[in-house]
């Protein structure tokens, strides 16, 4: 078992923000808490978006940052500098979640002061992103000089770091989590209790997508791909769950086309109802054009649901025709199609349903996630003790 460790986060955006990176953070950090060991989140805090302190999370200390997104950035990086030095003797080591000026600033300032950084790179494309900006190029050049491991969440990720020239050995693959009593497959009779209770017929084939409304998630193809799909099957129920600057544009999208009794908008929802309005579906669908790994794909798996999922690289737990099917990413009649076999095989979905809610409990519950994670701090702990006792000896001799 690894030793209990000492963790600062730094993440300039935090729940109640709705992206995956912040509630994969939020969740981690609870767990790595009730597993006894030392945690603390340094995060942005603005009268909009107070961060979520509920009791079981660590100790959250969130800087009172301006509205103005560029004045919060440095203002939070000149804060994120000032702390560093006073938590320094409670925390050996720093976990910066995703990219900004703090990174910037803060790695080099934290080897200084004897700490170990490691960066989470929160999906796919993006450190080609920051090669277009000098500045994301100086943040680059930072991590490569400053960062002990880089958090990568599927392959094309790895291969990305590699061709910039990141040593492998530094790159460490690893999941998000989804809490299994808020996300699990519904009990006899309870959905449709739960389909009462959200207004949903009881007779509906329901496809489900839960995540931000937002320039990327393949909305406007889902849209496309259930009108063709409604007029074949007149029972076909679409849940949005979620919000995001795309609403009003998919609302006004909906209700031209005619799809306004078929097509549900949930708002933002508390996880708890996230849990719910799964446990009342039948099929999750996410056709995004980029991914890490997406935490809500990972809470379908956990609901029991079968996904159909674009065949990008943050969708590679889908397993083809074992935990979902896989369709090709800009290609509608694919997804269609993909669709319409799930909706129309009863037993298959049952099937790649129950290995998707088995893949979970293998790999993504929080306290393996957690485990993970201790086991790579311990292991940069370890090898930073033996490069300074070689050091030692070198230098004795």
């Amino acid at each position: 078992m690894p030793h209990k460790v000492r963790v600062l986060f730094v993440i300039n955006s935090y729940p109640p923000s709705p992206g995956g990176a912040e509630r994969h953070t939020q969740r981690l950090c609870a767990t790595l808490c009730h597993r006894d060991n030392r945690v603390r989140i340094l995060t942005v805090g603005y009268p909009a978006c107070s961060p979520d302190r509920q009791s079981q999370h660590p100790p959250i200390w969130a800087f009172p940052a301006p509205r103005s997104p560029r004045l919060r950035d440095a203002s939070f990086a000149l804060w994120v500098l000032s702390v560093l030095p006073l938590l320094r003797p409670r925390y050996k080591q720093v976990h910066w979640v995703m990219t900004g000026l703090h990174l910037l600033l803060g790695l080099p300032l934290a080897t200084r002061l004897g700490m170990q950084n490691i960066v989470m790179i929160p999906g796919s494309g993006e450190a080609e992103r920051m090669m277009r900006s000098p500045r994301g190029r100086c943040v680059l050049r930072m991590m490569k000089r400053y960062a002990d491991r880089i958090v990568i969440l599927n392959s094309a990720m790895k291969r990305e770091m590699e061709c910039l020239g990141f040593e492998g050995s530094r790159l460490v693959m690893l999941g998000c989590e989804a809490d299994p009593e808020t996300f699990r497959p519904a009990k006899d009779g309870e959905k449709e209790v739960l389909r009462e209770r959200w207004k949903i017929p009881q007779h509906a084939t329901v496809i489900v997508f839960a995540g931000r409304l937002v320039p990327g998630k393949g909305l406007p193809a889902l849209l496309d791909a259930f009108a063709a799909l409604r007029s074949l099957h007149p029972d076909l129920l679409l849940l949005i769950a979620g919000d995001g600057q795309l609403a009003p544009t998919l609302q006004a999208t909906v209700s031209n086309r005619g799809l306004g009794s078929s097509v549900l908008f949930t708002g933002q929802l508390r996880d708890s109802e996230v849990g719910e309005i799964l446990r009342c579906s039948d099929i999750y669908a996410l056709p995004s054009e980029s991914e890490g790994i997406p935490a809500a794909l990972v809470e379908a798996m956990a609901s029991g649901l079968p996904s159909v999922v674009s065949d990008i690289p943050g969708t590679e737990i889908v397993v083809d025709d074992i935990h979902g099917l896989r369709f090709v990413i800009g290609d509608l009649k694919n997804l269609i199609a993909a669709l319409e076999n799930v909706i129309v095989h009863c037993d298959r979905r049952t099937r790649m349903g129950r290995a998707a809610h088995e893949l979970f409990l293998s790999r993504f519950t929080p306290d393996k996630v957690a485990y993970e994670h201790e086991l790579m701090y311990e292991h940069i702990l370890q090898t930073k003790a033996y490069m300074q006792r070689a050091n030692t000896s070198t230098l004795r001799s």
